[in-house]
């Protein structure tokens, strides 16, 4: 009698660790997003796919797909108006892992104000 097992191979579990926005107010509202992926012993996952939504101030959805890099993040960015933003991580794959979607941090958002205008008081 012979057993053969075919497909029984334990997929590497990848988790998005952390996900950080930053805002610059430079002809316009630009929001970046980093999301960083981590095997279960917390080393970074390079070559994987991230699928992201944003939701923006004004209602409007985009979405992007990036891969990651060597530190494991993939980068985003965004452009819209003062107000709140909302990155959603919809997905992550790379052949021979499987994203464990529960242990991940799946959005984050940033609430962000339009810079002060400077107005030079002498020329009035």
């Amino acid at each position: 009698e012979v057993n053969v097992v075919v497909g029984n191979f334990a997929a590497t579990v990848m988790r998005v660790s952390d996900i950080t926005l930053t805002a610059a107010n430079l002809n316009g509202i630009t929001v970046s997003g980093k999301v960083r992926v981590r095997d279960a012993a917390s080393n970074p996952v390079s070559g994987a796919t991230v699928d992201i939504k944003w939701r923006t101030p004004n209602g409007s959805f985009a979405t992007q797909s990036g891969q990651t890099n060597s530190l494991g993040v993939a980068s985003f960015s965004v452009n819209s108006i003062p107000g709140k933003y909302r990155l959603t991580v919809t997905n992550v794959v790379k052949s021979g892992f499987k994203f464990d979607r529960s242990g991940s941090q799946l959005t984050a958002t940033l609430g962000v104000i339009a810079a002060p205008v400077e107005i030079d008081v002498e020329s009035f």
